[in-house]
């Protein structure tokens, strides 16, 4: 009996283990008076790592600095195909925390961590860099923050979508492109000034690569002039346009589910469903970043958006179980 249960115990451990990837956070100190308590990294990946107390606390995962004490990192074993929330802090309080810059942010200004998605179980360490303290990119490099709309007209493969550029040495495999809202996947990534070339990939092979026969390709690759930490607008799958065949690529949903009016409007508009009730309104720009999520406890939602910028936004409703009812477009004007 004992011998089945120690052997029960090594194969638990053979398959979770399985899944499981190293990764390395890095962060690089040296503009900073390094804290007494030292340098730390808090996120939603600590209690899969086995942290004491589980996720976000400031005090359990303790960084190391290297010889001259400028870059502290620390390597954890955390489950693999999963998008990962984390930043730095100079302190083991939360209010040690780093101010993180509107590129690096899972929700741009509206969620203010980093974020990264591991997508391997290779046997080696994902080395996430060295990110300056409270900046977007390892010293001396720049933030590009790609992002591409997939058309309905296209089967996302299961590999998911990709990216390959000069700056990942045109890998078709590594550099995973992940979906916050509804097929818009994104991806940052860091390199020098300059200018870059690259392309989107549906999977991880050849076949998947856009045909790159639109106008804004150049010899059927697309180039970006990197001069400061860029978030690009986002863009179709094969194409120069900023949106397939539907704002989000995806769901047509009856006009029984609730309107927008007035629409155009200048700032503000009204929102009717039944679905709102106990549920969750959002919007996003047209470069894909969320600029607001709200729960809604009536059915009727009211907004005043007079201070955003002028141009089209994309309104989703969820019900109270998260279930996706409608996705509209609406354009404010002046």
């Amino acid at each position: 009996m004992k011998r089945f249960g120690l052997f029960f115990l090594a194969l638990t451990f053979l398959s979770t283990s399985t899944w499981a990837k190293k990764v390395r956070f890095s962060v690089d100190m040296a503009s900073e008076v390094i804290s007494a308590l030292g340098v730390h990294v808090m996120g939603d990946f600590q209690d899969e790592a086995g942290f004491v107390n589980g996720d976000w606390q400031p005090n359990t995962a303790l960084m190391s600095p290297n010889s001259d004490s400028t870059i502290f990192s620390i390597v954890v074993d955390i489950p693999a195909f999963r998008k990962y929330e984390y930043r730095f802090l100079n302190g083991d309080q939360s209010y040690n925390t780093e101010f993180i810059p509107n590129p690096s942010r899972v929700g741009y200004d509206f969620i203010d961590n980093r974020w990264i998605y591991i997508d391997s179980l290779a046997d080696d360490t994902t080395e996430i860099g060295a990110i300056v303290f409270g900046g977007n990119a390892p010293r001396g490099l720049n933030l590009m923050r790609f992002l591409v709309q997939m058309p309905t007209s296209i089967s996302v493969a299961a590999e998911g979508v990709h990216l390959i550029g000069d700056f990942q040495d045109w890998n078709l495999n590594t550099t995973y492109m992940y979906s916050f809202i509804p097929n818009i996947y994104e991806v940052i990534a860091y390199d020098s000034l300059g200018e870059h070339q690259y392309r989107f990939v549906n999977g991880e092979t050849m076949e998947g690569l856009e045909q790159g026969i639109d106008s804004c390709f150049m010899g059927n690759v697309r180039t970006l002039n990197l001069s400061t930490d860029s978030v690009l607008t986002s863009v179709c799958f094969d194409a120069c346009t900023q949106e397939c065949t539907s704002p989000t690529g995806v769901f047509v949903y009856e006009e029984k589910y609730g309107d927008i009016y007035p629409n155009p409007s200048f700032g503000s508009f009204h929102l009717n469903s039944n679905y709102l009730t106990n549920g969750t309104i959002s919007i996003w720009n047209m470069q894909g970043q969320k600029v607001l999520s709200e729960r809604v406890s009536a059915q009727v939602f009211e907004g005043d958006f007079s201070n955003w910028s002028t141009g089209q936004y994309i309104v989703q409703i969820q019900d109270e179980l998260g279930n996706v009812k409608q996705i509209k477009k609406w354009n404010l004007v002046r």
